[in-house]
């Protein structure tokens, strides 16, 4: 499964996700591609996910990692996606929920379809990717030196709190959603010992003579601090 590149090439930059279990969807391009080669730096163990199986692939090779292709608006690619993982490590630590899409069309002229497409990926698919997940993170062990069971991390927008940009209005609307979503489930797994978060700015890009390139802030958007004692609300765990 995994390729014989070997991590020795990637330099560490620390070692603070040393051994950390990661899934990262929407990995092959992008803030995904940016945050996976950050954490590899940081000495995680990723899997990363892409309809882009090829991209997923060409990337995990590069960073001696695993991949899988998945269409996360399926429930079967969704349970095929976190088999693997725990088929890999017998475990999750954290899952990087980032897969979306974004499109330019003014107000007056979203379709139906367009409107449902945009939702379908990044709102309905984020939520059954989360809820997939912690239905499995709820009964593994703690992480090591750690009281968490896992971490959940949903990739938002300033859009949804903004809005107001007319040629994305399903884009900001079904962003609004993941942030809602978010906040409901770190209230409910809050329990179990699994912590939800959305991230907003997760990268600056600087462009160059052709493409830019992608730097993510993991200290401060990301916020992988899994170690850290967290501040559990007054919560009971869902039957």
């Amino acid at each position: 499964m995994f390729p014989p590149a070997a991590l020795g090439l990637i330099r560490k930059m620390t070692d603070r996700l040393d051994g950390i279990r990661v899934l990262i969807t929407g990995a092959a391009s992008g803030i995904g591609a940016a945050c996976a080669r950050r954490m590899a730096r940081d000495g995680a163990r990723l899997l990363l996910a892409d309809l882009n199986g090829e991209g997923a692939k060409t990337l995990a090779d590069e960073l001696g990692q695993a991949s899988v292709q998945a269409d996360v608006t399926r429930a079967a690619d969704i349970e095929r996606m976190l088999d693997l993982a725990y088929q890999l490590w017998g475990r999750l630590d954290v899952v990087f929920n980032n897969a979306g899409i974004a499109e330019v069309r003014p107000l007056l002229d979203v379709a139906e379809e367009e409107w449902d497409r945009m939702l379908a990926t990044n709102l309905r698919a984020v939520f059954f990717v989360l809820q997939s997940a912690a239905k499995r993170m709820r009964h593994q062990s703690p992480i090591a030196a750690s009281e968490l069971r896992g971490k959940l991390i949903q990739t938002a927008s300033i859009a949804a709190y903004r809005g107001g940009h007319s040629h994305m209005a399903h884009y900001a609307a079904s962003k609004a959603g993941v942030v809602s979503i978010t906040g409901t489930a770190a209230q409910a797994l809050a329990a179990y010992r699994i912590t939800v978060v959305e991230n907003l700015q997760v990268y600056r890009t600087r462009f160059g003579a052709n493409t830019p390139t992608i730097e993510p802030n993991l200290h401060r958007a990301v916020n992988i601090e899994l170690r850290r004692k967290p501040a559990w609300v007054d919560a009971t765990p869902e039957p």
